[in-house]
């Protein structure tokens, strides 16, 4: 979260090349850290044993950002993360509510950023409503909630550690 918040700092106080590819490269580092905790909490990949995997996707995101393109990728690690937050919500430790909110507010705030990046009805020098601002709003919402969301799922059952992973067959 730190490296996203230096660099979509420097992006926007600089707006130079280098500092809009720290500000995406950076925002690939945060969802593919939630991408990862997802994955342990749903007791597929154990965090510590994927990391060298997600640092290595993390560098090559990084070094290949401006010949990928950033709303399919964007898209893939959100649904993991929102398919995660679902099974959770469906077996019953995550209350509705917890799945549904980041959820709702990724695909709010994702609907707008891909206006603001097509120029529909945005304004980039309006002081009222700007895209890519309520983009890092939402963004920060969804991270924010889908933590909170993805611990609260470990902590009721659903974790990956040491119990090997959230077991359908134990749902009530």
């Amino acid at each position: 979260m730190a490296t996203l918040c230096i660099g979509s700092g420097l992006f926007h106080a600089s707006m130079t090349r280098a500092g809009q590819w720290l500000d995406v490269a950076a925002m690939y580092f945060a969802m593919n850290a939630l991408v990862g905790f997802a994955l342990h909490v749903r007791g597929i990949a154990p965090f510590v044993r994927s990391l060298p995997a997600f640092l290595v996707l993390d560098v090559l995101l990084a070094i290949f950002k401006w010949s990928l393109p950033t709303t399919p990728i964007l898209a893939v690690q959100g649904a993991v993360v929102f398919a995660t937050l679902g099974h959770g919500a469906r077996r019953g430790p995550l209350p509705w509510a917890w799945a549904l909110a980041p959820t709702l507010i990724f695909l709010a705030g994702f609907g707008v950023r891909d206006l603001d990046v097509r120029g529909v009805g945005c304004d980039p020098s309006g002081w009222l409503y700007q895209g890519h601002a309520v983009w890092h709003v939402t963004s920060a919402f969804f991270l924010w909630g889908s933590f909170v969301a993805l611990e609260l799922l470990e902590r009721r059952g659903m974790g990956g550690g040491a119990e090997g992973g959230y077991r359908p067959s134990e749902a009530t």
